[in-house]
Parts: C-alpha cells; sequence; structure tokens
C-alpha cells in the first residue's frame, strides 16, 4: 500500500504543468491520463465519501502540515492571503497576526482516509477540472465554425473531434455521480470546520418560523473569526473552494439529473458563509462563481431554460433545487449577500 500511494503521489507532484492553460505536452501528462487518475482517486476515496463517519476522520490540518504540502505546496495561491489579510484588519483595526501551526501538527502523520481524501482531491483539481472549463470553449469555438462541419472545414472538425472525445471520457453518469459525491463530502468538510454544527445550530436558535435578518449584524467581519476560522481561511488553497463550485457547475449544465443523488445542503452552507464574509475571497471571479452555482445548481428549473444547458438534457427539480426555500440560513442571508455580491 505504501508503494502505491507514493506513485500516486509522485504522479500528481511531477504533472503541475497540467494546471496552466496551455500545458507542455513534454512537461506534463495527457488529460486521458489525469482524467483516469481522478477516476482512479474517486473509487480510492469512495468508502470515504460516502460514509459521514468515515468523513468525520478526515483531518482538514493534512493541507498545513509537511505531509501535505507536498502535494498542495506552499505557492499555491491561498483563499485569503496574509498580505491581503493584513490590509482588511488594518483599515479595521490592528489584529494580532495569526498564530503558526504548532510543530507537532505539522510534521504530524496522517491516516489513510484523509491522503486518499485529499489526493483525490489534488487529482480532481489536475485531471478533470481543467476538463471543465476548457467544454465550454470547445462548444464555443464548435459554435463559432459550426457552418463548416458541411464542407468538412478543419477548424469545425478539429472542434468537433474534441467534443466527442471529451463527453466520451467525461460525460460518463458513474463518473459525474462519483464526482457529485465528493463535491457533497468536500463541502461538508470544509463548512463542518469553518462552522462547526453546533455554532450553526446556535445561530439558527430564534423563535419557531422567524426568518427575519437583522441587517445590522447578517455580515461578518474579519474581527468576528475565530483563530481557527483564520488559520483555515489564510492557509486553504483557493482552488479547493473554485473545485467544488466548478464541477457541480459543470454537472448543472450536462446531466442535471445525478445532483439529485447527493446532498447539497452543505454546498450551499458554504456558500452562505462567503456571501456573509465577501472579503474572505481576493478573488472577484470565484465570488462571481458563487452566484453561477446558486443559478445552475439550486435554481428551480422552471427558472431556467434549455439555453442554460450544454447538453441535450434539460434541467431538473430535486431536493437540491428545494434548498432555496428550506435552508434557514440562506432564507435569512442569502438576499443581502446577493445584493452586495452585484452590488
Amino acid at each position: 500500500k505504501a508503494g502505491a500511494m507514493q506513485w500516486l503521489v509522485q504522479s500528481l507532484v511531477q504533472n503541475l504543468e497540467v494546471e496552466k492553460d496551455q500545458p507542455s505536452p513534454l512537461l506534463g501528462a495527457s488529460s486521458g491520463f489525469m482524467l483516469n487518475l481522478g477516476a482512479v482517486m474517486l473509487q480510492l476515496a469512495h468508502p470515504v465519501i460516502a460514509d459521514a463517519e468515515k468523513l468525520k476522520k478526515v483531518d482538514l490540518f493534512y493541507l498545513f502540515a509537511n505531509e501535505g504540502k507536498v502535494v498542495f505546496p506552499d505557492d499555491l495561491t491561498k483563499l485569503m492571503p496574509l498580505a491581503y489579510f493584513s490590509s482588511l484588519t488594518s483599515a479595521a483595526g490592528s489584529l494580532p497576526p495569526p498564530a503558526p501551526p504548532a510543530a507537532a501538527a505539522s510534521t504530524a502523520e496522517f491516516n489513510f482516509i484523509t491522503q486518499s481524501f485529499f489526493l483525490c482531491w489534488r487529482a480532481l483539481h489536475l485531471g478533470v477540472v481543467p476538463q471543465c472549463n476548457r467544454y465550454e470553449n470547445i462548444l464555443r469555438g464548435l459554435n463559432h465554425h459550426h457552418a463548416g462541419l458541411e464542407t468538412n472545414d478543419p477548424h469545425a472538425m478539429h472542434y468537433l473531434v474534441l467534443k466527442f472525445g471529451t463527453d466520451a471520457q467525461l460525460l460518463s453518469p458513474d463518473l459525474l455521480q462519483e464526482i457529485v459525491l465528493f463535491c457533497s463530502a468536500a463541502s461538508t468538510k470544509l463548512i463542518d470546520t469553518l462552522e462547526p454544527p453546533q455554532h450553526a445550530k446556535n445561530a439558527m436558535d430564534v423563535s419557531a418560523g422567524e426568518v427575519e435578518v437583522n441587517y445590522q449584524d447578517w455580515l461578518c467581519t474579519p474581527e468576528q473569526l475565530t483563530a481557527d476560522q483564520k488559520h483555515v481561511l489564510l492557509n486553504l488553497p483557493e482552488h479547493l473552494v473554485d473545485d467544488i463550485m466548478t464541477m457541480l457547475i459543470f454537472v448543472a449544465r450536462t446531466d442535471p439529473a445525478i445532483l439529485k443523488t447527493a446532498s447539497m445542503d452543505s454546498t450551499l452552507s458554504l456558500i452562505v458563509f462567503f456571501l456573509r464574509r465577501p472579503w474572505a475571497i481576493q478573488k472577484p471571479h470565484l465570488r462571481a462563481k458563487f452566484g453561477l452555482t446558486l443559478f445552475h445548481v439550486f435554481l428551480p428549473a422552471s427558472a431556467r431554460s434549455r439555453g442554460d444547458m450544454w447538453s441535450q438534457n434539460t434541467p431538473v427539480d430535486g431536493p437540491h433545487t428545494n434548498l432555496l426555500s428550506t435552508h434557514i440560513m440562506a432564507q435569512r442571508y442569502m438576499s443581502p449577500g446577493l445584493l452586495l455580491l452585484y452590488g
């Protein structure tokens, strides 16, 4: 097992080239290899992401330890870089700097459950997410050159072959179902760390039926961060949150019925958490992606059209589309959060 895990780690470490928009085929593995690696890692992590009790044993602080930094190097863009956080707190008043992780935590050894979960996340980032991002460009190119299909125009045929090849690789229902299950588990892990269940329960303890928002306190400030929240936000690679949104949007626009196979409650909770803390996300494109996820994943089918789809499938309702009307935190905080997001 140790040898197999080492091979998986090296497969990820040696293929950082594929993160680039135009990766060199001489320096990184093919997109097919990386996609297959992601599919293999999903199978390896399946017992973890399908079992809530095993998921609780995943240690998020793997990301900040020496072992995790082999796969998630320090130079990855952080969700809330220290310089950015310092500018926020200096504008609002001085805050003590975040405490560095304890040496024991940095050198800790982690169990197989934690290792397989985060190796899977990294493999999806390097293999599946780039394909999801390129898919829209392929469709855009095919639409632009579609008239040339009748005359075998090289540009048109190029995009057609790309689409068929990507469809065969990426649109497997079994693969998409595993991706959605992983996104659900990853959202749960993040939100349970950023806002532990008891903390969230206390925030929801109001009189029965009350969903009114106190517009003086719905927006959280950096000063309200706990030590654990601050540590996670300052050190969490930005792409981990981005990956969840990207993959869910892709599934919603290609095979939306699969969204019914996993709980999206934690994903919505994660979005609401950041809508209440817009300063915690430095990149505007990621904040905008929260809005896209709300639209494509959570909006009822009656409010969407076929024009939003990338396939012949149509939007469908399910437990995920009911959350906007049943998720208490979303009812209280989403409206002002979206008003702030879109101005």
